[in-house]
Order: structure tokens, then C-alpha cells, then sequence
């Protein structure tokens, strides 16, 4: 239950991101195999969320992240649905036994869901946690993922994946059982058989279209001329063998024969062994003997996919799913006669491998195969792979050992180490980021790590980083851990340093060493200056200590008509911003005489307003009512006159 919510989350991404952006493969197959044993069908969750608003298709990463809650509710629901039918098929079955027993049981079945489901809540929000504190920290959305997964697996040291790697082929349609020959059409490597149904066309000099059935004597019997024994060689040997034998009757070139199959035989197959269905199955003979183990389920998780056997009368030949795998053509190989018999054995050598290789799960040796197949076969050893010491857990005499493994010795030997039914390899991978790194940032052209070399100092580290013109060269830091890891803060000359390289000043660095370098203009402080009102474009401008008050009148788009001939200025003492005073300004003489008396200097943080010449003035109304048709109040101006009055609302009524 404790991964389902991420690892969904995982198989999303994994069909919404770009190539370039593809989640590992064996996590997006943990994922798959994951969702399928708990029986869910991602087409059905993916319109379950569609059907709430949520288009993975078109979503992109922080979409999905911040849908987590609903796709862990469309979770629940799911599982919740398929529990409750299969609680009904239960019932269904206890029909006899008594009411208060039934639902006793479905109330203990309701408290333990709801149990499961809030765990499974609580879980979620931790591990959404601790992938955000990844992210922060720098990782990507499918690392911080991954590595998730990976501190899970360690933290718990659970019990590795129940199937064997290759039995999911015959469970996930990587390979299909063809029940009817339309189904598709045979390569050139099927062996044809009586009850084989043969097309053949001539379109050249002579036409004809033919059509012939294999006997069980293995013959086709063409019309005045010779039969033709087919049975036993392939279909593509057999379009040579016919064009030959018809262009003694016929006259066409080469190009003018066509062969096809248009109805291939059935033949039954009797699967036996550690599939999940054994019987007989009843298949077109296009079939291989693949996709007959799919008719069957596949093997179970203890069957064997490294030595499936097919028996044709006295005769046994070995199927082996990793090499089909590696080789999808050997499946031709390996057609089907009626009556043939396919027996899958428990698989007698499965050993587990963890930690940072590719494709971590549980794998099926053969004879010959030890410890560097195993690593093959997982997709080999990841970059952080750390491999100094692999360890080996074993169970030997009713007891775990572990075993301690050089795997850096056995790849510069060439030599192996012997693995027995059961083993568990851990590959541990190297713990934190390269430990001989320093890193330089700031007022640098070319910030970032770079490696640790011998006798590096602080002169070459600034030398890689590139200083920037506007660099503060009188001081900087060097951020330093201690061997208990508290921080050690060392304060630098850089100038001392780059007039005197390789000096006691310039100090050697160490394993993890930061420098960060300050620009100049961290050090001194920037004020602003603004003008409002009454002016074309209010705007605030950084602070210039000629700035006067018509230069900033004009960086406002100038006064506007109705501006008053008087402003203030709001001037604030930056170094005691409780300190306020007013400033009345002549704008008009300002603009008129610059640079004069009139024209102020501006101090940082000034701000001057500019105010309208309404601001000064107090409009009076007159108001008429009574028998007008607009009665009302009306601005009052000299010279305004009752007739005008009455006018302006609209004049006298009529009685």
C-alpha cells in the first residue's frame, strides 16, 4: 500500500513527459507491474481522471504534482469499487450463513479499508514532502523520485518483487495468443503443415488464381501437373520450390507468381507445469511456441523462464525468455506441430539484486551465469553505482550471512563470484555528490563546482571562475565544513590575493570549499525619487545627485494643464525614516529658470506631488424645483441668471 500513490504518480509522468525527460525503465515498469497486481487498468484510471477535469495528456509536471490528491482519491476509488464487487461475489457465495455474521464481517471490512485508506493518506503527504525537500534542494522531478523509491527500499530492506523478470511478457501483451489465422499474417520462417490453406497467383503471359489445401499426406495436387510436398518446410522455402514446379506449366516471370497463406490450420497444444492455467489449447498453427504460453497465463511467479520445455515425440528442445528478449526473431524458431507439449519447470536458481543498477528485480540463472550476468541482466551498474563492496545476503545452515564482495576487483580481473537459489545482491550507491569538488559564486562570469585538484588555491579557483569587472575585491567569504561538519567562515582579501599569488593569503582549499564573491553594488544603497499628480507620467526614477525638480518634472511627461503653480516636496532622512518634512516648491519657476535657486536639488527618497488647481478652489450649486421639467442642482458661475436657470432645467411645465 505504501508506494502505490507514488509509484502511480511515477507512471503518469512517465506517459506525459518528453523523451529527454524519460522516468528510468525500471521504475516505470515497477510502476506498471505495481498498478496490474492490484488489478487496476491504467486506460480505465486515466478516464477516471478525465472524467474529473484532469488530462494527463496535456498537463505538464506541476499540473500533475498539484493533482496528487485527486488521482490518490481516483486510487482509492478504484480499489474501493473492485473490493466491494468482490465482496458481493463473497456474499454471494455465503448466501447460508447467518445475516448478523455477514454483516459483522463487511462492518470489520469497512473499518479496516478506511484504516488502510488513511494510512495510505498520511503516507502520501510524507513522501510528497520529502520529494519537494529534493526538488528544492536542486534534484529533478524523476530523481528526487527515484531516489524516493530507492531510500524506501533501503530504509525498510523489504523482501525483493514475488515474479521473476520475464514472466511479465506473457501478462502485459508485450506478446499476444493469435486465436484465428486473420489475426496475422505468417512470416517466411512458418512451417507449413496439412490443413494449411495456399493462395497462388500468376498474372503474367498466363493468369490463373489457385487455391490449394495441404492433405495430411503433406501434398498439394495442382491440375495437370505433378503434386507438390509441402509439409515441413517454410512458408518462404515454399515460394521458391512452387514458382519452380509452376513454371513448367505456366509462362510468367518471376516477379508475376505470388504465394500467400489465407487460411492457416489449427493444432492443439497441452501446456503443463507452473502456468496459471494448464490444459489444452485449441490454435492457429501461426502461433509460436510464445504465444501458446500466453493462452496459458505464463509461467507463475515460482516458474521457470530460462528453461521451458518443448516435447515433440521423443525429442525436447529449451526455450529461454531472456535470449527471446534480447532477440525477438528466436520466437520463429520455435513453431508449433499439433499435439506438441509444452512443460514450464519451477524455476530452480532466482536470485535478487537492489540498489543502483538499471533494472532492479528478481532474475533466473542458468548454469554458467554468476554474478556479472546478474549485473547484464539488471541492465548494469547505474553512474553512482559504488563498487569498492557489494554485499550478498545468503541464508546457509538456517541462518542470513552477509557477504562482503569487491565487485571493483572482479571487473579489473575479469573474474566472477558464485550465486546460489536465493541470494540477495545490494549495490550500494556512492553516497553523497563527488566529495573533491569546491565551488565559486557570485561576481563571477562562470559560477558553479569545479574538481579539487592538489595544491589548488583560492587565486585559481578565482581564475576558473572568471571575477566579474564590478567584483568587491576587498572582501570576500569562504564557506569551510569541519570535520564535525559546523560551518567555518573565513573572510578573504581578493585583492591581496591576486597581487600576491601563492602567499600565505591564498589559501590552499579543501574537499567541499564555497567562495562567494560580493559585487561592488551589494555595498552600497540605492534610492528612488518619484513625482505624482497632477503631471502626464507619475514614475519613480533611481536616485542621481543632480537630479532637480524640473528634471524630474520633465521625466513625468511634464505638468498637465490644470497643475497648480505650487507642490510639495515629501522629504524623509534615510538615515532616520521617522524624521519627515515638506518643502513648498514654485513648479513654474522651476521650469523656467533650471538649475536656478528655484530649481531644488533632490535628496534620496524625495517624492513630490503636484496638485490640480481644482484642489484649491470651492464649487457652490444653485438648485430649482418645483414646476420645471429637470428640477435640480446646478454648478453655480457669475453671471448666471434665473432665465437661465429655468432653461438649463429644462423650462416651465404646462398646467
Amino acid at each position: 500500500m505504501r508506494k502505490i500513490y507514488l509509484l502511480l504518480s511515477l507512471l503518469l509522468l512517465s506517459l506525459t513527459l518528453l523523451p529527454a525527460q524519460n522516468v528510468p525503465e525500471q521504475l516505470r515498469q515497477q510502476a506498471r507491474q505495481e498498478i496490474q497486481r492490484r488489478g487496476l487498468n491504467e486506460q480505465e484510471v486515466r478516464q477516471r481522471l478525465l472524467a474529473r477535469g484532469i488530462d494527463i495528456n496535456n498537463m505538464n509536471v506541476e499540473q500533475i504534482q498539484a493533482a496528487q490528491p485527486q488521482i490518490e482519491a481516483v486510487i482509492q476509488e478504484l480499489e474501493a469499487e473492485k473490493q466491494a464487487a468482490q465482496q458481493q461475489i463473497e456474499q454471494a457465495k455465503a448466501a447460508g450463513k447467518a445475516e448478523a455474521k455477514q454483516e459483522a464481517q463487511q462492518a470489520a471490512e469497512t473499518a479496516a479499508k478506511q484504516a488502510v485508506e488513511k494510512t495510505a493518506q498520511e503516507i502520501a503527504n510524507e513522501q510528497s514532502k520529502a520529494i519537494s525537500e529534493k526538488v528544492e534542494k536542486g534534484a529533478s522531478l524523476e530523481e528526487a523520485i527515484s531516489e524516493e523509491l530507492q531510500e524506501e527500499t533501503q530504509a525498510k530492506d523489504p523482501d525483493p518483487p514475488s515474479g521473476i523478470y520475464g514472466q511479465e511478457i506473457f501478462r502485459n501483451k508485450t506478446l499476444e495468443v493469435y486465436r484465428a489465422s486473420l489475426d496475422i499474417k505468417p512470416p517466411d520462417s512458418y512451417i507449413l503443415g496439412a490443413g494449411d490453406v495456399i493462395n497462388i497467383s500468376i498474372f503474367g503471359t498466363s493468369q490463373a488464381d489457385l487455391q490449394f489445401e495441404i492433405d495430411p499426406d503433406g501434398f498439394i495436387r495442382p491440375t495437370n501437373m505433378p503434386r507438390v510436398y509441402l509439409k515441413g518446410i517454410s512458408y518462404g522455402q515454399s515460394k521458391t520450390l512452387l514458382r519452380q514446379r509452376f513454371q513448367q506449366a505456366y509462362r510468367f516471370r518471376a516477379e508475376q507468381f505470388a504465394v500467400s497463406i489465407n487460411a492457416a490450420r489449427t493444432m492443439t497444444i497441452n501446456i503443463f507445469g507452473e502456468v496459471e492455467n494448464q490444459g489444452s489449447f485449441t490454435l492457429s498453427a501461426i502461433n509460436t511456441a510464445f504465444n501458446a504460453l500466453v493462452a496459458a497465463g505464463g509461467p507463475t511467479d515460482i516458474g521457470s523462464v530460462r528453461n521451458i520445455r518443448l516435447m515433440r515425440g521423443g525429442e525436447e528442445r529449451y526455450l529461454d525468455v531472456y535470449a527471446f528478449m534480447e532477440n525477438p526473431a528466436l520466437q520463429y524458431d520455435f513453431y508449433l506441430e499439433d499435439n506438441d507439449i509444452l512443460f514450464v519447470p519451477i524455476a530452480e536458481r532466482v536470485v535478487a539484486i537492489q540498489g543502483a543498477v538499471n533494472r532492479p528485480l528478481r532474475y533466473e540463472l542458468i548454469e554458467g551465469e554468476e554474478l556479472m550476468q546478474l549485473i547484464d541482466f539488471a541492465g548494469g551498474l547505474k553512474a553512482n553505482a559504488y563498487t569498492d563492496l557489494i554485499q550478498v545476503r545468503r541464508f546457509v545452515d538456517n541462518e542470513e550471512r552477509l557477504i562482503d564482495v569487491s565487485l571493483q576487483e572482479l571487473m579489473n580481473t575479469g573474474g566472477d563470484f558464485d550465486l546460489r537459489n536465493g541470494d540477495q545482491v545490494l549495490i550500494k550507491q556512492i553516497p553523497e555528490a563527488a566529495e573533491n569538488r569546491v565551488s565559486i559564486s557570485g561576481a563571477v562570469e562562470l559560477p558553479g563546482d569545479y574538481a579539487l585538484t592538489d595544491g589548488l588555491r583560492v587565486s585559481d579557483l578565482l581564475q576558473r571562475g572568471v571575477l566579474q569587472e564590478e567584483a568587491k575585491l576587498d572582501v570576500a567569504f569562504l564557506f569551510r565544513r569541519r570535520l564535525d561538519n559546523s560551518l567555518e567562515l573565513v573572510q578573504l582579501n581578493l585583492q591581496e590575493i591576486l597581487n600576491a599569488p601563492g602567499q600565505a593569503a591564498d589559501l590552499i582549499l579543501r574537499k567541499r570549499d564555497r567562495l562567494l564573491v560580493f559585487t561592488q553594488a551589494s555595498y552600497v544603497d540605492s534610492y528612488e525619487v518619484s513625482v505624482s499628480g497632477a503631471v502626464r507620467n507619475p514614475t519613480t526614477v533611481e536616485y542621481e545627485e543632480r537630479l532637480r525638480v524640473s528634471d524630474l518634472i520633465y521625466l513625468g511627461g511634464g505638468l498637465e494643464n490644470n497643475a497648480a503653480r505650487y507642490g510639495y516636496i515629501k522629504r524623509i532622512d534615510p538615515s532616520n525614516r521617522t524624521e519627515v518634512d515638506y518643502i513648498r516648491v514654485d513648479l513654474l519657476a522651476a521650469i523656467q529658470n533650471p538649475d536656478q535657486a528655484s530649481d531644488l536639488l533632490l535628496r534620496a527618497q524625495d517624492e513630490l506631488s503636484v496638485y490640480t488647481q481644482e484642489r484649491y478652489s470651492e464649487l457652490f450649486t444653485v438648485e430649482v424645483s418645483g414646476e420645471v421639467r429637470q428640477p435640480g442642482s446646478y454648478d453655480f458661475s457669475d453671471g448666471l441668471r434665473i432665465a437661465d436657470l429655468v432653461y438649463l432645467s429644462g423650462g416651465l411645465t404646462v398646467q
